[in-house]
Formats: structure tokens, C-alpha cells, sequence
């Protein structure tokens, strides 16, 4: 009924699934705060990356709320340009 295969090859991703997991956890203390130094630097970076990114979703907003005008204000000038032809 069940399958020999089946099951080892579970029990060989559970087995990967744990030792990637174990590769995770902090050896000894200093290894624990190394890491823990090593993910605020990385917090920051991201943050910075935010930061960032929501500056430029700000500017690219406020492009595209003028888009409308600029459209309507060049669409008068063709119709003017028409107009004296």
C-alpha cells in the first residue's frame, strides 16, 4: 500500500528541510550576536531601500495625477494648430 520510494524520498526532504534549519540556529554566542549585527545591517539597507522606494512612488504619483492636464493641454494645442491650417 505504501510506497517504499515514496516515503524516502519524504524522509530525504525532511531531512534536507532540517539540516538547512539547523544551519540557522546560532552555534554559540558570539555566533548568535554576529548574526544578530548581521541582520540589523540588513534591516537598515532595507529600510533605506524603502525609503527610497516610496520616494519615487511619490514623484511617479504625482506624474501621473498631471498626466490628464498635460494630455488636455496638448490636445488644445492640436486642435489650435488645426484650426490655423
Amino acid at each position: 500500500m505504501n510506497d517504499p520510494e515514496k516515503g524516502s524520498a519524504r524522509l530525504s526532504s525532511l531531512r534536507k528541510t532540517m539540516r538547512k534549519l539547523s544551519e540557522q540556529l546560532p552555534g554559540s554566542d558570539a555566533t548568535y550576536h554576529r548574526k544578530l549585527s548581521q541582520y540589523e545591517d540588513e534591516i537598515e539597507v532595507l529600510q533605506a531601500q524603502v525609503k527610497t522606494l516610496e520616494e519615487e512612488i511619490y514623484h511617479l504619483t504625482r506624474r501621473l495625477d498631471q498626466t490628464p492636464k498635460e494630455f488636455e493641454f496638448l490636445r488644445s494645442k492640436l486642435d489650435q494648430s488645426r484650426e490655423q491650417l
